[in-house]
């Protein structure tokens, strides 16, 4: 939906991240509370909720419960209403919540920090990168899963980012991209990348 300009778009890296999570569905089973960044349409927090309810070890029936693994779907407050009608659209309200985030200005106390994981595409590349990293940092602990689709663009803004939260304790792992990715048209692939990131422990 063009309207939401960027945020309107399933990108190639929200593709990759969700097909190297149906090929490694044990990333996800074990997590109650999954948080998506700069969400748009809620493609990768809908699609772990599928999965979730679908043969991934977990006893959560399609559409959720509410003691069972909680996602939210994160975006600016004009993005929601997106967001909630590709939740109705998917039934998956059951298991998926719609919330404003704007990067380093929500208090994401609120959301229960730290998360058990959080996942990302395609929002590297912004002026905001400082605010992105602090906000990813203050959802996460030492145990939280961050996985993130990156695209390199013209520029290679996004290393901006990396950067940052190096600076906040964050370690980078590159990932193999799911062979599903390696299959797709020429050109469709080129410059995305998987990566996992993790807040290192602090020693006392």
């Amino acid at each position: 939906d063009l309207r939401f300009g960027t945020g309107g778009v399933v990108w190639n890296t929200a593709l990759a991240l969700v097909d190297h999570l149906v090929e490694h569905p044990a990333l996800i089973s074990d997590k109650q509370h999954i948080i998506e960044l700069g969400s748009g349409t809620g493609f990768i927090g809908i699609a772990c909720s599928i999965l979730l309810s679908t043969g991934v070890g977990s006893t959560c029936p399609a559409g959720g419960l509410p003691d069972g693994p909680r996602i939210t779907v994160t975006d600016y407050e004009s993005v929601i209403p997106l967001l909630r009608e590709h939740i109705g659209l998917n039934d998956v309200a059951g298991g998926v919540e719609a919330a404003t985030l704007f990067w380093g200005h929500t208090d994401v106390s609120e959301f229960g920090t730290p998360v058990d994981a959080v996942l990302m595409a395609d929002v590297a590349f912004t002026d905001a990168y400082a605010e992105l990293a602090t906000t990813l940092a203050n959802l996460c602990g030492p145990e939280t899963l961050v996985l993130h689709g990156y695209k390199s663009r013209r520029g290679n803004v996004g290393q901006l980012f990396f950067e940052e939260i190096k600076r906040h304790g964050f370690t980078t792992e590159a990932l193999d991209l799911p062979s599903s990715v390696i299959g797709w048209p020429d050109g469709w692939a080129d410059g995305v990348t998987l990566y996992q990131h993790r807040l290192r422990k602090v020693l006392a």
